[in-house]
């Protein structure tokens, strides 16, 4: 990848993926909202859990960030990689994303472990 139209396409999946998780926060403040009026109500929190789906919702949010965190990848690889073709080495790279010279190394090899 190394032209400027390959990385507006990653950045605008990566968008995408930004709206998504927005739209999924919101809906866990909703959730939360919810939640927390029940508990007023002193109900227990076992049945009130199931009744607003906390099961559900929580899949739905385990979900979203890893499409997120996928998009977010494949985005800064994307970007990683046009840049290394422009002849920037892995320092340079890393100065411009904010990170360790290691983890501009693990981006452009494929690896998503950023922990270190």
């Amino acid at each position: 990848m190394d032209g400027a139209g390959d990385v507006a396409q990653v950045v605008l999946e990566y968008t995408v993926a930004v709206h998504r998780l927005v739209d999924r926060l919101n809906e866990q403040v909703e959730w939360n909202e919810r939640l927390i009026a029940e508990l007023e109500w002193d109900r227990p929190l076992d049945g009130t859990l199931r009744a607003i789906d906390s099961a559900q919702c929580s899949l739905s949010m385990t979900n979203q960030l890893g499409d997120f965190e996928r998009a977010r990848f494949v985005m800064r690889m994307g970007v990683a990689q046009s840049l290394r073709a422009q002849g920037r080495t892995d320092l340079e790279i890393a100065e411009l994303f904010g990170v360790s010279r290691q983890l501009v190394h693990r981006i452009l090899a494929g690896s998503c472990d950023e922990r270190s």
